[in-house]
């Protein structure tokens, strides 16, 4: 069994093209997926507990060998469908002032969103933080805060129940395949 750690990601469509792949050679090898954000994967993988993280960086590899994916996961907002943001294409800082927010709960990934709010994040209202955005989402449906997301996580919500918008100007985090050294 081949333990895989990965968030809620695009990048996680990459990866079930290479299962596929393997799986056609290696037709006996079953998978184990481990659902989490890449700070968690990344402990858990040197722990030896997951043989294969994909990670969102930033994240530190100095542990790891890792291959970068191609393509970017781009950051945007969650609101509801009748909340006045859907109306826009984009998101900008400024249209986040005031407002409460959900932001993923790592610390690098934070400090990655403070500076893209830049004076506006002195002004911010972290009402939650959260470690899948499944998760805020609800809390976005009941009205409770706009929610900061990867887009990879959008296919799996409901566009009834949850609007998505990119943030402008944009904010992008690469994914990387990666393992234990040696």
């Amino acid at each position: 069994m081949i333990v895989i750690g990965c968030g809620e990601l695009a990048a996680v469509q990459v990866l079930s093209e290479i299962i596929e792949a393997f799986h056609k050679k290696y037709p006996l090898v079953s998978y184990d997926i481990f659902t989490a954000n890449a700070d968690l994967v990344k402990e858990q993988m040197e722990k030896g507990l997951i043989d294969i993280g994909v990670l969102l960086e930033p994240i530190d590899m100095e542990k790891f060998d890792f291959i970068r994916m191609a393509g970017n996961e781009r950051w945007g907002v969650l609101m509801r469908p009748d909340d006045p943001l859907a109306n826009k294409e984009v998101v900008s800082a400024k249209d986040l002032e005031n407002l409460p927010l959900i932001l993923p709960r790592r610390t690098n990934v934070q400090n990655e969103l403070s500076n893209w709010l830049g004076d506006s994040f002195q002004n911010a209202k972290v009402l939650f933080t959260s470690n899948l955005s499944t998760n805020g989402a609800i809390m976005v449906q009941k009205g409770l805060a706009y929610s900061i997301i990867i887009e990879g996580s959008v296919p799996f919500l409901d566009k009834e129940k949850i609007a998505y918008r990119p943030l402008y100007p944009e904010l992008a985090a690469n994914s990387a395949i990666a393992w234990k050294k040696q």
